[in-house]
């Protein structure tokens, strides 16, 4: 699940739920521009099962932009599965 708030220009990732398993996780995120403008997270690692990222308004085009979040979900095996969700987020003047 995906959401913005834009009175503190924040987007927030849950993957709470996503990943059934007996075994404990950890994961891997990354959250990129959809248009390839670099990554704003690169595959931070985390045991928590979900994210704040406080955009720089200056980064997101007039027009707005979408986010790719992707998660990569990793057993103590090394087993891994990774989903994708998107988020657009509204441009600013």
């Amino acid at each position: 699940m995906t959401s913005w708030n834009a009175n503190s220009t924040t987007a927030t990732a849950s993957w709470q739920n996503v990943f059934t398993t007996d075994h404990p996780l950890y994961y891997e995120v990354s959250v990129r521009l959809e248009d390839g403008d670099g990554d704003i997270v690169q595959w931070q690692e985390t045991t928590d099962r979900d994210i704040d990222i406080e955009l720089k308004t200056e980064k997101i085009p007039e027009t707005g932009a979408t986010l790719e979040f992707s998660v990569r979900a990793i057993n103590h095996a090394g087993y891994f599965e990774t989903v994708s969700a998107n988020l657009f987020v509204p441009g600013y003047m």
